[in-house]
């Protein structure tokens, strides 16, 4: 059992939660406001019961909706209107499991040879063998910065 806190009321509890809304949701408010309704009335309608803060909050993010209403109607047109988070094609391609071994052999023949293996090179070597796959540069496209990297050998 943890020791009670003694200095004060604890841990204050978070002010701010995500919440993830699907996309049919996100369609029917859509609908809602191209019937001919205000952002007032569509709040009203969808969410009866806010704050200033969270009222507030709340016309941004129907703003940002508006704005994506293309391809919010796309995704509820495919039959993913249940899903709450939608990638465009080719985002999150990986290489298959014999190509990233191919990568690993490479970089491994290198080290053992003695040389030094920079990230340029291994990028250089996945887009290669990415190539080799089939998937051009707009498919798959290996990452040039070292910034989410934090082992590196350079």
């Amino acid at each position: 059992m943890p020791c009670p806190c003694i200095t004060g009321s604890g841990r204050k509890q978070k002010k701010d939660q995500r919440t993830a809304i699907a996309y049919a949701d996100k369609n029917a408010v859509l609908e809602y406001i191209s019937d001919g309704h205000h952002l007032a009335q569509t709040i009203a309608e969808f969410y009866d019961c806010l704050d200033k803060k969270q009222l507030r909050a709340e016309k941004k993010q129907i703003n940002k909706w508006v704005k994506t209403r293309v391809h919010i109607r796309n995704v509820c047109v495919s039959g993913r209107g249940t899903h709450l988070n939608s990638r465009h094609l080719g985002d999150a391609t990986v290489l298959p499991k014999d190509a990233d071994q191919q990568i690993v052999l490479c970089m491994n023949t290198l080290r053992k040879d003695g040389a030094r293996v920079s990230w340029p090179m291994l990028t250089l070597q996945a887009k290669e063998v990415a190539a080799d796959k089939g998937l051009g540069e707009d498919k798959f496209a290996a990452d040039d910065d070292l910034e989410h990297c934090s082992d590196t050998d350079e």
